[in-house]
């Protein structure tokens, strides 16, 4: 169920499990998949995150394009495997959602760090990850926390966590709001106030 960058930064999130475990996005993702495997923590809470890499990554293309582009990732991974050698590229090249590529044009030119090449395969590990899967192991009580207009983890993804999640569970939906918009301002204050309110009850 890990990926192999899951992997790496596990026995990291296991030593500071002991009492709760907040991150969003991805970070939400490993949270569920590391509290699924490591039981110490008494609480959850994530944010704009998936529950289905697979379906993030290629809900918005037909079946044609999907089969093609996983046919195209199988391909890339076996020339790996022969020549140990992996396409590097541009970060933006492998953002699919537009809310994704604003941000980067925005920063990008400012922060330099923001330009430096990736493995292409970064995606196949994605496409594979599904934490929704943990849910299932996992008794502690989780926070849910979404907006409504989040195109890189859309709001079904949300759903998804909430619907295979076990009791104690509560959904916290914040209207009107962007995924990169919930790290400023007072959607910031609004979900980080209703993460300490929700960590306050069950530590």
């Amino acid at each position: 169920m890990f990926t192999e960058s899951t992997k790496e930064i596990l026995t990291v999130y296991a030593t500071l499990s002991g009492i709760g475990k907040v991150n969003a996005a991805f970070g939400g993702a490993n949270v569920i998949v590391v509290a699924s495997e490591d039981t110490r923590a008494k609480a959850l809470s994530v944010k704009l995150t998936f529950a289905d890499g697979e379906r993030v990554i290629v809900a918005a293309v037909s079946e044609d394009e999907k089969s093609n582009f996983l046919s195209t990732i199988e391909k890339m991974e076996k020339r790996k495997v022969k020549s140990g050698k992996e396409m590097m590229v541009p970060k933006v090249k492998v953002l699919s959602d537009e809310q994704s590529k604003k941000l980067y044009q925005e920063y990008a030119d400012k922060f330099s760090a923001l330009k430096i090449k990736i493995p292409f395969l970064t995606i196949a590990e994605t496409l594979r990850y599904n934490p929704v899967e943990g849910l299932a192991h996992i008794k502690a009580p989780i926070l849910i926390t979404t907006v409504t207009s989040d195109s890189v983890n859309p709001l079904s993804e949300s759903y998804a966590l909430f619907d295979a999640a076990n009791e104690t569970k509560e959904f916290f939906e914040l209207e009107g709001y962007t995924h990169y918009e919930v790290y400023q301002g007072k959607a910031f204050e609004k979900t980080a106030s209703k993460q300490v309110e929700w960590f306050k009850s069950y530590l």
